[in-house]
């Protein structure tokens, strides 16, 4: 009788450790569970970012093509489902503005160009000559010319 009590007090204590042990590994399980959703989350995050990058990248590359060869309605298509999908890159609408002042839509220009600026003020030097040049080919033409 002696022993089978000693057994069970035995028993009683192995499991009362075991227990301890299980809460452990659960806690242990959960935490690692934890930082691997978050790491998924930041891969994720980066993945996005970089199909972003590649994806500006290969517009631009793109719409210079495009301006190189004078393909101006291309160009103005390009950029402007651009404009529809990123409306705060500043890129997508330096080219929809260069494509509308080379086809001497001024005005659109002129308010593209001036888009840019709100977006980006530090793109003034590089938008100011052309606004200084629509300016004056706006208040040097005829009004019924002017597109």
């Amino acid at each position: 009788m002696e022993s089978s009590t000693l057994l069970m007090s035995q028993l009683t204590g192995e499991w009362g450790t075991i227990k301890w042990l299980l809460v452990t590994l659960i806690f242990l399980w959960l935490a690692s569970a934890t930082v691997l959703v978050m790491l998924v989350i930041k891969a994720k995050r980066w993945l996005i970012h970089i199909d972003a990058v590649q994806k500006r990248k290969l517009f631009r590359e793109q719409a210079d093509e495009f301006l190189e060869q004078n393909k101006l309605d291309q160009l103005q298509k390009i950029s402007e489902q651009r404009v529809e999908s990123y409306p705060n890159d500043t890129w997508c609408h330096w080219y929809l503005a260069l494509a509308f002042y080379h086809k001497g839509r001024w005005h659109d220009a002129k308010r593209t160009f001036q888009t840019i600026l709100q977006l980006n003020p530090s793109w003034r030097e590089t938008v100011n000559p052309y606004v200084e040049d629509l300016m004056n080919k706006i208040s040097n033409s005829r009004p019924g010319l002017v597109k």
